[in-house]
């Protein structure tokens, strides 16, 4: 199983094999859980009946999320063992290169930059904690289900709008005028009413960020081209990345739609985003470090 909204049970042959929180008829009969996992089919059968019960009032969707995919126990075992193993590269980097860039900013508490980058990586940690294979729940097994789909979707939120603060930033010339300004205080707008509100109402903030979401991506691109156009430092490495974390995060959309059979490539996206972000800040400190050593050597007599 790899997911349902946002309560269920699975019976083989009328069986219960697993059950995730209470279904019922209503939302006080209900109490959602989400857990994913493997279950082992007991049965000598060559034919057998999958049935599936679904109850869902606290989401505005229900269903399964993913299809339900039956195979060979050691090999999914095996999968969800990768997975975790991507997972935690991700997250570990990701804190590696938060860690350093706040050290960073404790240093040089002007630069902006190194404090939203930081904030950047520790939403991108705090994603890959949350989603996906849910790895939150094997340390946290007590979470309420209401609080992991809350740090799910807010570490979305972060990840694109302190994207979008940072590299405005990074080149204030190129993004300075209204539509980025608006994008971003929508982005923490959103943010600050989804860690607030109830689960059935921040979760219909989701389709409409995910619009916002596209409409920044494509600003960003323009912006970032304006910036290789400009000539500024860094821009073309900052490019490189950007298009790494795009083109493996339409690759793994359609590997998620079974639409191409390729592994999944996102978490190297992710880290060649870093890298080149981390790269460009890096650039920024030893250009102003030079500068501060040479205005030091002039004013010595």
């Amino acid at each position: 199983m790899r997911g349902a909204s946002s309560a269920y049970k699975v019976f083989i042959d009328d069986k219960l094999c697993v059950e995730s929180g209470q279904i019922g008829i209503s939302k006080s009969s209900s109490i959602p859980n989400l857990q994913m996992g493997i279950i082992p089919i007991e049965t000598d059968k060559k034919t057998f009946i999958l049935r599936v019960q679904i109850s869902s009032f606290r989401y505005r969707t229900g269903g399964l999320w993913k299809s339900v995919v039956i195979g060979d126990e050691t090999k999914l075992r095996h999968k969800k063992y990768l997975d975790g193993l991507i997972a935690f590269f991700i997250i570990g980097i990701a804190i590696a290169f938060a860690l350093y860039h706040l050290g960073l900013y404790a240093l040089m508490p002007k630069a902006q930059t190194t404090l939203l980058f930081a904030l950047f990586c520790f939403a991108i940690a705090l994603r890959s904690f949350s989603a996906g294979n849910m790895i939150i729940l094997d340390f946290f097994p007590a979470l309420s289900w209401e609080w992991r789909l809350r740090f799910e979707i807010i570490s979305f939120f972060l990840i694109i709008t302190l994207g979008l603060q940072f590299t405005a930033k990074l080149f204030p010339k190129e993004f300075s005028n209204w539509f980025f300004k608006i994008l971003i205080w929508l982005g923490w707008g959103l943010t600050i009413f989804c860690l607030f509100a109830p689960t059935k109402w921040y979760s219909h903030t989701v389709p409409p960020f995910q619009i916002i979401t596209l409409i920044a991506l494509i600003g960003m691109t323009v912006g970032i081209i304006k910036a290789i156009i400009n000539k500024r430092q860094g821009a073309s490495a900052y490019m490189i990345g950007y298009l790494c974390i795009i083109i493996t995060g339409i690759i793994e959309v359609l590997h998620a739609a079974y639409i191409i059979p390729v592994i999944e490539l996102f978490p190297l996206g992710i880290v060649a985003f870093l890298t080149a972000k981390a790269f460009l800040l890096s650039k920024q400190f030893v250009k102003a470090f030079s500068q501060n050593e040479l205005l030091t050597e002039r004013r010595q007599p």
